[in-house]
């Protein structure tokens, strides 16, 4: 496990950086999503947005004092590359029935990948929050779909962030 040491107890590698990212990109998509007043209006958001998250999110981990082995780090690196292309892909030239929903199949599948590498409970939560909610508004198509399926991650990846931040300010449990 990736740790780094404060205060004479080690730390998981802190995850909760990521997740506010998360957090905060995808609740903002909703507002920007009806200023740019379309469906294209939020692959424009996403045009610039994704690849600045990916950019902060990998400088967040180059900078940490401890890094990742090898492995889990070219496959971390790997996967957000494959995660950000994907979902713009599947934004911008699928337009089948789940056209909406495929964008987040892919990111969610990408924070599965992070879950499982960076051995991350909350991330996991945020993966099966996003599946499953764009897995939900695939099959119900409600009003508003794009926001339910925001809301939910971000709200998720937002709590997330809160309990990975405390988990990390707080140490191991004795």
């Amino acid at each position: 496990m990736t740790t780094l040491t404060r205060r004479g107890w080690k730390l998981a590698t802190p995850m909760w950086f990521p997740l506010l990212c998360v957090a905060v990109s995808v609740l903002a998509s909703v507002p920007a999503t009806l200023l740019l007043e379309s469906r294209d209006g939020a692959g424009w958001y996403w045009v610039v947005v994704s690849p600045l998250t990916a950019v902060v999110c990998g400088w967040y981990f180059v900078r940490r004092p401890a890094q990742l082995p090898d492995v889990r780090g070219v496959s971390v690196l790997l996967t957000g590359i494959a995660m950000v292309v994907a979902a713009q892909v599947a934004g911008w030239v699928y337009r089948g029935e789940w056209a909406l929903v495929a964008p987040w199949l892919a990111v969610g599948l990408g924070l599965a990948v992070f879950a499982v590498a960076l051995r991350s409970a909350a991330t996991a939560a945020v993966a099966l929050a996003t599946v499953g909610v764009a897995v939900v508004v695939g099959v119900t198509e409600p009003a508003h779909g794009y926001a339910w399926i925001a809301l939910v991650v971000g709200l998720t990846a937002a709590v997330a962030a809160g309990a990975e931040l405390v988990r990390a300010e707080s140490g191991p449990a004795s």
